[in-house]
């Protein structure tokens, strides 16, 4: 197919030069270039049409497969990281994480969400990992069926979901922390949301 639209559109090319050489047979050779431009658009569209099925098609198979253990683990750090912080910062915190999977550069080591929260690699990631089963992550987890009727907990599982579905709030930043001056010049790309600066 592609070898026949060269063909077509050389053709038409041919033409263009003939016309230019022969006045006499002017308006025969429009009417065949006219029909050359029309092929030559249908096969672009024929070309265009499984393009563009394969795109739809790649946007599905990259829908997020989650369980209620996902939901549960990633609403409890947002909770406990940014629970006092606007809707969009709690959103922002779930992206955080799953950049990380995403990642391979910096956290290639972390292929769950599991393991991006509780890594220890360089250094705590997430400071409400700290003390074991007495960190503020685990007191989270460890009553989340009680917190999860409270207005609060249910912004940051509605937070969760929409992250886990697909909402992007800070595009392909990995990293966020308390605002400050140093850290915004610093990092010039940086997005801040409530008390919280993303980069």
């Amino acid at each position: 197919l592609c070898y026949n639209y060269y063909r077509i559109v050389n053709k038409s090319i041919n033409l263009v030069i003939i016309l230019s050489s022969k006045e006499g047979i002017f308006i025969v050779k429009i009417k065949k270039i006219f029909f050359c431009f029309v092929t030559v658009l249908t096969l672009m569209i024929q070309l265009n049409t499984p393009v563009m099925a394969a795109t739809k098609a790649t946007k599905k198979e990259t829908t997020i497969n989650y369980t209620n253990k996902d939901v549960k683990l990633l609403a409890c750090l947002i909770y406990t990281e940014a629970g006092n912080q606007p809707y969009k910062g709690k959103v922002a915190v779930g992206n955080v994480v799953l950049n990380r999977i995403k990642d391979r550069s910096n956290f290639g080591h972390c292929d769950t969400m599991k393991e991006v929260i509780y890594d220890k690699k360089w250094a705590v990631q997430f400071g409400v990992t700290k003390g074991g089963s007495k960190s503020p992550l685990s007191k989270a987890m460890k009553n989340y069926s009680s917190l999860k009727e409270g207005a609060q907990m249910k912004s940051c599982i509605k937070a969760a979901k929409a992250a886990l579905n697909g909402k992007d709030i800070v595009a392909n930043r990995l990293y966020f922390t308390g605002y400050s001056k140093r850290l915004a010049n610093k990092h010039p790309n940086f997005m801040k949301i409530g008390s919280h600066i993303f980069y």
